[in-house]
């Protein structure tokens, strides 16, 4: 249950969100927008719902800039991370992530997406050696 009895969950399609236009102040996504299948469309109606002011804050998996943080994240992920999971479960399941990361928008990508949808002030910020990426964008 939502800690303040006005908030109500909704649950829909990122890409056509089942929400009147401008009427939420913030948005958020962890670890989500990679799964939509149009990033873009998926930018564009998170836009629509939010209210001038709002901001969307979306949190995510990265490639670290960094070489040498970056192989090291690679081994963890391909090897370790995978082969641990195979001892506890199934190995599949700790693959997707280090798989899709491989293949989801690099931080300007992202954050070039969000500026075509009309968000401003549209930023991104790196945690964890890079391996983590905050994006933040406003809405005018």
């Amino acid at each position: 249950e939502p800690k303040d009895a006005k908030a109500t969950r909704v649950l829909g399609d990122a890409m056509a969100i089942p929400l009147a236009d401008s009427c939420v102040e913030a948005v958020t996504v962890g670890w989500g927008i990679r799964n939509v299948p149009d990033i873009d469309r998926a930018h564009q109606e998170i836009f629509r719902v939010l209210k001038p002011g709002g901001r969307f804050v979306s949190v995510d998996m990265a490639v670290p800039r960094n070489r040498i943080v970056a192989a090291a994240s690679r081994l963890t992920c391909d090897i370790i991370v995978p082969r641990l999971g195979g001892w506890l479960s199934s190995s599949e399941a700790y693959t997707y992530l280090p798989e899709s990361t491989k293949r989801f928008m690099s931080r300007e990508g992202l954050k070039e997406s969000m500026e075509r949808a009309g968000f401003s002030r549209v930023s991104f910020i790196d945690k964890f050696l890079g391996n983590i990426c905050i994006h933040i964008g406003h809405k005018p």
